[in-house]
Protein backbone atom coordinates (compact mmCIF):
# COMPACT_ATOMS: atom_id res chain seq x y z
CA UNK A 1 0.00 0.00 0.00
CA UNK A 2 1.12 3.46 -0.80
CA UNK A 3 -0.45 7.18 0.13
CA UNK A 4 -0.75 9.18 -3.23
CA UNK A 5 -0.62 12.55 -1.06
CA UNK A 6 1.93 11.13 1.78
CA UNK A 7 2.50 14.63 2.79
CA UNK A 8 -0.83 15.17 4.10
CA UNK A 9 0.11 13.45 6.99
CA UNK A 10 1.87 16.19 8.75
CA UNK A 11 -1.72 17.36 9.70
CA UNK A 12 -1.29 14.41 12.17
CA UNK A 13 0.53 16.50 14.62
CA UNK A 14 -2.87 18.73 14.75
CA UNK A 15 -4.08 15.57 16.81
CA UNK A 16 -1.90 15.96 19.85
CA UNK A 17 -2.66 19.61 20.05
CA UNK A 18 -6.08 19.54 19.86
CA UNK A 19 -6.37 17.35 22.72
CA UNK A 20 -3.52 19.41 25.01
CA UNK A 21 -5.80 21.96 23.85
CA UNK A 22 -9.11 20.42 24.79
CA UNK A 23 -7.66 19.55 28.13
CA UNK A 24 -6.01 22.65 28.87
CA UNK A 25 -9.19 24.36 28.18
CA UNK A 26 -11.40 22.00 30.42
CA UNK A 27 -8.95 22.70 33.28
CA UNK A 28 -9.10 26.56 32.90
CA UNK A 29 -13.40 26.39 32.97
CA UNK A 30 -13.06 23.87 36.14
CA UNK A 31 -10.90 26.26 37.48
CA UNK A 32 -13.50 29.57 36.67
CA UNK A 33 -16.40 27.88 37.79
CA UNK A 34 -14.31 26.82 41.28
CA UNK A 35 -13.51 30.42 41.54
CA UNK A 36 -17.63 31.95 40.49
CA UNK A 37 -20.00 29.11 42.04
CA UNK A 38 -20.29 27.76 45.46
CA UNK A 39 -19.48 23.55 45.58
CA UNK A 40 -23.15 22.82 46.71
CA UNK A 41 -24.16 24.98 43.50
CA UNK A 42 -22.13 22.66 40.90
CA UNK A 43 -24.19 19.96 40.61
CA UNK A 44 -27.50 22.38 39.70
CA UNK A 45 -26.05 24.45 37.32
CA UNK A 46 -23.29 21.82 35.60
CA UNK A 47 -25.09 19.13 33.98
CA UNK A 48 -22.35 17.81 31.88
CA UNK A 49 -21.78 14.24 31.55
CA UNK A 50 -19.15 12.42 34.05
CA UNK A 51 -15.70 12.24 33.58
CA UNK A 52 -14.93 8.81 31.60
CA UNK A 53 -17.52 10.20 29.02
CA UNK A 54 -15.67 13.23 28.77
CA UNK A 55 -12.81 11.21 27.87
CA UNK A 56 -13.97 8.70 25.53
CA UNK A 57 -15.68 11.94 23.35
CA UNK A 58 -12.55 13.56 23.07
CA UNK A 59 -10.97 10.50 22.08
CA UNK A 60 -13.49 9.77 19.51
CA UNK A 61 -13.43 13.41 18.27
CA UNK A 62 -9.46 12.92 17.86
CA UNK A 63 -10.08 9.22 16.34
CA UNK A 64 -12.32 11.36 14.04
CA UNK A 65 -9.50 13.91 12.81
CA UNK A 66 -7.06 11.56 12.35
CA UNK A 67 -8.80 8.90 10.29
CA UNK A 68 -10.16 12.09 8.37
CA UNK A 69 -5.98 13.10 7.83
CA UNK A 70 -5.73 9.76 6.56
CA UNK A 71 -8.16 9.29 4.13
CA UNK A 72 -7.22 12.56 2.64
CA UNK A 73 -3.05 10.93 2.51
CA UNK A 74 -5.23 8.86 -0.08
CA UNK A 75 -4.03 5.09 0.48
CA UNK A 76 -4.05 2.66 -2.14
CA UNK A 77 -2.68 -0.29 -3.47
CA UNK A 78 -1.95 -1.79 -6.94
CA UNK A 79 -3.89 -4.56 -7.99
CA UNK A 80 -2.23 -5.64 -11.53
CA UNK A 81 -2.10 -4.03 -15.15
CA UNK A 82 -4.38 -3.27 -17.47
CA UNK A 83 -4.17 -2.39 -21.62
CA UNK A 84 -5.65 0.33 -23.16
CA UNK A 85 -6.31 0.32 -26.67
CA UNK A 86 -6.80 3.51 -28.53
CA UNK A 87 -8.63 3.27 -32.01
CA UNK A 88 -8.43 5.25 -34.93
CA UNK A 89 -7.94 5.84 -38.49
CA UNK A 90 -5.45 7.48 -40.63
CA UNK A 91 -5.71 10.68 -42.02
CA UNK A 92 -3.34 12.27 -44.42
CA UNK A 93 -3.42 16.02 -45.59
CA UNK A 94 -2.07 17.73 -48.25
CA UNK A 95 -1.90 21.76 -48.29
CA UNK A 96 -0.98 23.58 -51.29
CA UNK A 97 1.45 25.73 -50.80
CA UNK A 98 1.91 27.25 -53.85
CA UNK A 99 2.77 31.35 -54.51
CA UNK A 100 -1.60 31.61 -55.02
CA UNK A 101 -2.21 30.36 -51.20
CA UNK A 102 -0.62 33.74 -50.34
CA UNK A 103 -3.79 35.69 -52.36
CA UNK A 104 -5.99 37.32 -49.66
CA UNK A 105 -8.83 36.98 -51.00
CA UNK A 106 -9.91 35.07 -47.28
CA UNK A 107 -8.84 36.91 -44.61
CA UNK A 108 -5.81 36.77 -43.69
CA UNK A 109 -4.97 34.62 -46.81
CA UNK A 110 -5.24 31.71 -48.11
CA UNK A 111 -2.62 29.59 -46.63
CA UNK A 112 -2.99 31.17 -42.79
CA UNK A 113 -7.03 29.94 -43.34
CA UNK A 114 -5.59 26.38 -44.39
CA UNK A 115 -3.08 26.20 -41.19
CA UNK A 116 -6.13 27.28 -38.90
CA UNK A 117 -8.56 24.13 -40.55
CA UNK A 118 -5.49 22.21 -39.57
CA UNK A 119 -5.17 23.12 -36.21
CA UNK A 120 -8.72 22.48 -35.36
CA UNK A 121 -8.72 19.18 -36.92
CA UNK A 122 -6.09 18.40 -34.92
CA UNK A 123 -7.72 19.62 -32.23
CA UNK A 124 -10.80 17.98 -32.35
CA UNK A 125 -9.76 14.86 -33.28
CA UNK A 126 -7.63 13.18 -30.29
CA UNK A 127 -6.97 9.73 -31.61
CA UNK A 128 -6.52 9.66 -35.22
CA UNK A 129 -2.98 9.21 -36.93
CA UNK A 130 -2.47 12.50 -39.05
CA UNK A 131 0.21 12.92 -41.59
CA UNK A 132 1.23 15.99 -43.21
CA UNK A 133 2.10 16.57 -47.23
CA UNK A 134 3.11 19.95 -48.55
CA UNK A 135 3.03 20.51 -52.40
CA UNK A 136 3.71 23.17 -54.88
CA UNK A 137 4.93 21.89 -58.21
CA UNK A 138 5.76 18.50 -56.10
CA UNK A 139 5.37 17.31 -53.51
CA UNK A 140 7.10 15.96 -49.83
CA UNK A 141 5.39 14.38 -47.02
CA UNK A 142 7.06 16.58 -44.16
CA UNK A 143 5.38 14.93 -40.88
CA UNK A 144 4.65 11.08 -41.28
CA UNK A 145 1.40 9.32 -40.22
CA UNK A 146 1.79 9.78 -36.31
CA UNK A 147 -0.01 9.77 -33.17
CA UNK A 148 2.11 12.70 -32.00
CA UNK A 149 -0.33 15.91 -32.60
CA UNK A 150 2.08 18.20 -31.45
CA UNK A 151 4.82 17.06 -33.57
CA UNK A 152 1.90 17.45 -37.06
CA UNK A 153 1.08 20.64 -35.12
CA UNK A 154 4.78 22.20 -35.48
CA UNK A 155 5.37 21.14 -38.76
CA UNK A 156 2.34 22.70 -40.15
CA UNK A 157 3.04 26.05 -37.86
CA UNK A 158 6.08 26.06 -39.65
CA UNK A 159 5.62 24.78 -43.20
CA UNK A 160 4.82 27.70 -46.00
CA UNK A 161 5.59 28.56 -49.94
CA UNK A 162 9.52 28.72 -49.12
CA UNK A 163 9.63 25.03 -48.11
CA UNK A 164 9.17 23.86 -51.53
CA UNK A 165 11.25 23.82 -54.59
CA UNK A 166 9.50 23.57 -57.50
CA UNK A 167 6.75 26.07 -58.22
CA UNK A 168 3.50 25.25 -59.53
CA UNK A 169 0.26 23.35 -58.15
CA UNK A 170 0.72 19.81 -59.25
CA UNK A 171 -2.64 18.61 -57.53
CA UNK A 172 -1.85 15.13 -59.02
CA UNK A 173 1.26 14.78 -57.36
CA UNK A 174 0.18 15.52 -53.78
CA UNK A 175 -3.27 12.72 -54.45
CA UNK A 176 -0.61 10.87 -55.88
CA UNK A 177 2.31 10.61 -52.72
CA UNK A 178 -1.13 10.38 -50.50
CA UNK A 179 -2.30 6.90 -52.09
CA UNK A 180 0.87 5.93 -52.07
CA UNK A 181 2.15 6.57 -48.00
CA UNK A 182 -2.13 5.06 -47.35
CA UNK A 183 -1.56 2.37 -49.37
CA UNK A 184 1.54 1.06 -47.68
CA UNK A 185 -0.21 1.69 -43.77
CA UNK A 186 -1.85 -1.74 -44.49
CA UNK A 187 -5.21 -0.23 -43.71
CA UNK A 188 -8.32 -0.91 -45.78
CA UNK A 189 -9.67 2.71 -45.96
CA UNK A 190 -7.90 5.66 -45.37
CA UNK A 191 -8.52 9.51 -45.08
CA UNK A 192 -7.15 12.63 -47.36
CA UNK A 193 -8.07 15.59 -46.49
CA UNK A 194 -6.57 18.10 -49.70
CA UNK A 195 -6.67 21.49 -48.94
CA UNK A 196 -5.92 23.74 -52.44
CA UNK A 197 -7.34 26.45 -53.91
CA UNK A 198 -7.76 23.85 -57.31
CA UNK A 199 -5.30 25.92 -59.54
CA UNK A 200 -3.50 24.37 -62.55
CA UNK A 201 -3.95 20.99 -61.90
CA UNK A 202 -3.04 18.81 -64.68
CA UNK A 203 -6.08 16.56 -65.72
CA UNK A 204 -4.61 13.55 -63.88
CA UNK A 205 -6.97 13.52 -60.96
CA UNK A 206 -9.93 12.15 -63.06
CA UNK A 207 -7.44 8.73 -63.51
CA UNK A 208 -6.39 9.22 -59.73
CA UNK A 209 -9.95 9.65 -58.15
CA UNK A 210 -10.00 6.10 -59.75
CA UNK A 211 -6.92 4.78 -58.32
CA UNK A 212 -8.06 6.67 -54.67
CA UNK A 213 -11.31 5.03 -54.81
CA UNK A 214 -9.63 1.42 -55.76
CA UNK A 215 -7.36 2.00 -52.54
CA UNK A 216 -9.71 3.13 -50.07
CA UNK A 217 -8.68 6.66 -49.28
CA UNK A 218 -11.74 8.60 -49.26
CA UNK A 219 -10.78 12.62 -50.18
CA UNK A 220 -11.78 15.57 -48.28
CA UNK A 221 -11.68 18.31 -50.14
CA UNK A 222 -11.38 22.39 -48.86
CA UNK A 223 -11.50 24.15 -51.15
CA UNK A 224 -9.85 27.97 -50.00
CA UNK A 225 -10.58 31.15 -51.67
CA UNK A 226 -13.05 32.75 -53.56
CA UNK A 227 -14.47 32.46 -56.83
CA UNK A 228 -13.15 36.54 -57.39
CA UNK A 229 -10.07 35.71 -56.27
CA UNK A 230 -7.23 38.14 -55.82
CA UNK A 231 -3.92 39.19 -56.88
CA UNK A 232 -1.22 36.86 -56.12
CA UNK A 233 1.58 38.71 -53.91
CA UNK A 234 5.09 39.37 -54.64
CA UNK A 235 7.28 37.53 -52.27
CA UNK A 236 10.54 39.69 -53.18
CA UNK A 237 8.33 43.68 -53.48
CA UNK A 238 6.31 43.79 -50.12
CA UNK A 239 2.67 45.23 -50.87
CA UNK A 240 3.39 44.71 -55.11
CA UNK A 241 2.12 41.88 -57.06
CA UNK A 242 3.25 39.28 -59.43
CA UNK A 243 3.29 39.98 -62.58
CA UNK A 244 2.91 37.80 -65.88
CA UNK A 245 5.55 37.38 -68.31
CA UNK A 246 3.24 40.68 -70.20
CA UNK A 247 3.52 42.91 -66.96
CA UNK A 248 -0.12 42.02 -66.09
CA UNK A 249 -0.84 41.57 -62.18
CA UNK A 250 -1.38 37.28 -62.23
CA UNK A 251 -5.07 36.71 -60.46
CA UNK A 252 -5.25 33.75 -58.92
CA UNK A 253 -9.54 32.28 -58.59
CA UNK A 254 -10.61 29.38 -56.48
CA UNK A 255 -11.31 26.58 -59.03
CA UNK A 256 -13.24 23.83 -57.13
CA UNK A 257 -14.35 22.04 -60.49
CA UNK A 258 -11.82 19.71 -59.92
CA UNK A 259 -11.79 19.42 -56.18
CA UNK A 260 -15.79 18.66 -56.02
CA UNK A 261 -15.40 15.68 -58.66
CA UNK A 262 -12.06 13.96 -56.77
CA UNK A 263 -14.26 14.01 -53.43
CA UNK A 264 -17.21 12.90 -55.38
CA UNK A 265 -15.76 9.96 -57.02
CA UNK A 266 -13.54 8.67 -53.58
CA UNK A 267 -16.88 8.64 -51.64
CA UNK A 268 -15.77 12.05 -49.75
CA UNK A 269 -17.15 15.09 -49.26
CA UNK A 270 -16.27 18.93 -50.51
CA UNK A 271 -16.33 21.51 -48.22
CA UNK A 272 -15.37 25.67 -48.91
CA UNK A 273 -13.25 26.86 -46.52
CA UNK A 274 -14.26 30.34 -45.02
CA UNK A 275 -18.16 30.06 -46.79
CA UNK A 276 -19.53 29.61 -42.41
CA UNK A 277 -19.65 26.05 -43.17
CA UNK A 278 -18.19 23.34 -40.31
CA UNK A 279 -15.24 22.37 -42.36
CA UNK A 280 -13.94 20.25 -38.88
CA UNK A 281 -17.55 18.08 -38.73
CA UNK A 282 -17.41 17.86 -42.42
CA UNK A 283 -14.23 15.93 -42.56
CA UNK A 284 -14.88 14.25 -38.49
CA UNK A 285 -18.17 12.38 -40.33
CA UNK A 286 -16.16 11.33 -43.25
CA UNK A 287 -13.37 10.11 -41.05
CA UNK A 288 -15.80 8.68 -38.85
CA UNK A 289 -17.51 6.25 -41.25
CA UNK A 290 -13.57 4.55 -41.79
CA UNK A 291 -13.06 1.19 -40.35
CA UNK A 292 -10.81 2.10 -37.04
CA UNK A 293 -7.98 0.39 -35.75
CA UNK A 294 -5.58 0.33 -33.07
CA UNK A 295 -3.35 2.76 -32.93
CA UNK A 296 -2.00 2.70 -29.80
CA UNK A 297 -2.01 0.25 -26.68
CA UNK A 298 -0.55 1.12 -23.39
CA UNK A 299 0.26 -0.92 -19.59
CA UNK A 300 -1.80 1.01 -17.27
CA UNK A 301 -1.77 0.18 -13.50
CA UNK A 302 -5.29 -0.59 -11.77
CA UNK A 303 -5.46 1.14 -8.36
CA UNK A 304 -7.64 0.36 -5.68
CA UNK A 305 -8.06 3.65 -3.34
CA UNK A 306 -9.17 2.83 0.28
CA UNK A 307 -9.91 6.07 1.64
CA UNK A 308 -13.43 5.06 2.22
CA UNK A 309 -11.96 2.37 5.05
CA UNK A 310 -11.08 5.79 6.74
CA UNK A 311 -13.92 8.08 5.55
CA UNK A 312 -16.90 6.20 7.52
CA UNK A 313 -15.16 5.42 10.95
CA UNK A 314 -14.17 9.37 10.94
CA UNK A 315 -17.80 9.99 10.61
CA UNK A 316 -19.25 7.07 13.05
CA UNK A 317 -16.80 8.32 15.40
CA UNK A 318 -17.43 12.32 15.05
CA UNK A 319 -21.24 11.25 15.14
CA UNK A 320 -20.50 9.04 18.76
CA UNK A 321 -18.71 12.18 20.24
CA UNK A 322 -21.29 14.61 19.41
CA UNK A 323 -23.83 11.77 20.90
CA UNK A 324 -21.82 11.38 24.00
CA UNK A 325 -21.92 15.18 24.06
CA UNK A 326 -19.84 16.62 26.79
CA UNK A 327 -19.12 20.24 27.71
CA UNK A 328 -15.85 21.37 28.99
CA UNK A 329 -16.11 23.23 32.22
Amino acid sequence: MKLDHPYVLFLLLVVPLLGATALIAAHLRRKQWSEFVAPRLRPVLLKSAGPLARWVALALMLAAVASLVIALSRPQATAGTRTEKTLGRNVMIALDLSRSMRVPDIKPDRLSQAKVIIYELLESMPNERFGLIGFAGSSYVYAPLTIDRAAVRETAEQIDENWVTVGGSNLSSAVELAIETLRKTGQRNNALVLISDGEQHDGRLASLASEAEQAGVYVVAIGVGTPDGGFVPDPNAPGQQMADQEGRPVLSRLHDEGLRELAKETGGRFALAGSGTDVTSIVKSVVGDLDAFEVESRERKVVVEFYQWFTLPAILFLMAALFIGTRWR
